[in-house]
């Protein structure tokens, strides 16, 4: 089961604003911590079979494996289709006539056929990057109110 943690965020006016006009600031909050998190750490969002993250993925488009975007879905199966191990043919077996598989192992995938593609493909895909963000400057210098003293000020209202 995927367990929920609940944080508060300090925005500003004019962030509070932008906040309002959002569906679910929950799952943006989300996909943009996984963003950045992968641009840090090279974490990639949903490995699949292939060489990249499914793009299709709930957790969104992995910034490491798509930076220009996605293919589409028809592509991706395609890509997914054509490399690893593929089926090249059949075997017939002698007396029974029964046709076996034959297949290929260690088939490269097809990487720059499919970032072709994505690069293509005329999905209207929000560019957002978070690799040039700094976030050092907003470090907290002052350290966190006790909780002794948060209770007290709750009370004495």
């Amino acid at each position: 089961m995927n367990e929920k943690h609940i944080t508060s965020v300090s925005l500003d006016a004019e962030t509070e604003k932008i906040a309002k006009m959002m569906p679910n600031r929950s799952a943006f909050f989300r996909e943009c911590l996984r963003r950045w998190n992968a641009a840090n750490t090279d974490t990639h969002l949903h490995p699949s079979k292939g060489d990249f993250c499914f793009p299709y993925s709930l957790k969104g488009i992995c910034p490491l494996c798509w930076p220009n975007g996605r293919p589409s879905l028809e592509h991706w199966k395609y890509y997914l289709d054509m490399g690893g191990t593929v089926l090249t043919g059949h075997h017939t077996l002698p007396f029974s006539g029964e046709k076996n598989p034959i297949f290929s192992h260690d088939v490269p995938y097809l990487n720059d056929w499919l970032q072709e593609k994505a690069l293509e493909y005329e999905e209207e895909i929000a560019q957002f990057s978070v690799n040039d963000m700094d976030f050092s400057r907003y470090e907290k210098t002052e350290p966190k109110t006790p909780l002794w003293e948060r209770f007290k000020r709750f009370f004495t209202r």
